[in-house]
């Protein structure tokens, strides 16, 4: 019986993972990006683990890779609910969530509600809230921008009625923003001058 050294054994793995992450890539759309709708953009951090991320995440619908930047941009829609979005981008790769091998999604992923992601405590598989809404209730007042929903993030955008006043917002641990419309200033009606401040 034919004995593998210790290196050659390493040598066989190594080019196994090689060929299992050449057939995840040969699963995305080359030279194509997703415009807009991104939850979060992650860098640095390989292909493999960008695909993870998303299968993490229920609200993540699809990804753009960017291999030379190692940059990961997970969205919350996907090419076939926005197909106006596709843009041709040489230098990034894509792939919808549906088009993910099982192998890359945890087991406990099924019982995640939206917005929330699967991780491993105490050995055992459980959802834990990851992101916020999309939709931020500072919109119809504020010039609010979601750039990213995951947790811990902090937007700055100012009012509607006086862009001098500057307001942020975080996204709490809970999965929900603060807000902080409140502090935008409306001229009451028929009195020129004079202001009032809303109560949250």
């Amino acid at each position: 019986m034919t004995r593998m050294t210790p290196k050659f054994v390493c040598i066989i793995v190594l080019l196994s993972i090689h060929g299992s992450d050449a057939g995840l890539y040969d699963l995305f759309t080359p030279e194509s990006r997703l415009s807009g709708f991104v939850i979060e953009k992650i860098s640095p951090i390989g292909m493999v683990m960008c695909v993870r991320e998303c299968s993490k995440r229920i609200s993540c619908a699809s990804l753009n890779y960017h291999r030379g930047r190692l940059e990961c941009e997970l969205s919350y829609s996907d090419a076939t609910t926005n197909p106006s979005n596709m843009t041709s981008d040489s230098e990034f790769i894509y792939i919808k969530r549906n088009q993910i091998p099982q192998e890359y999604f945890e087991a406990c992923n099924a019982s995640c509600s939206k917005r929330e992601s699967c991780v491993t405590a105490s050995n055992e598989p459980t959802c834990v809230k990851s992101d916020c809404p999309v939709n931020h209730p500072d919109t119809n007042s504020t010039g609010v921008k979601v750039t990213s929903t995951k947790i811990g993030t902090v937007l700055t955008y100012t009012c509607n009625s006086d862009t001098s006043i500057t307001l942020t917002s975080k996204c709490r641990g809970d999965g929900t923003w603060t807000s902080s419309a409140f502090s935008c200033d409306e001229p009451l009606p028929d009195t020129p001058g004079t202001r009032i401040t809303k109560l949250s």
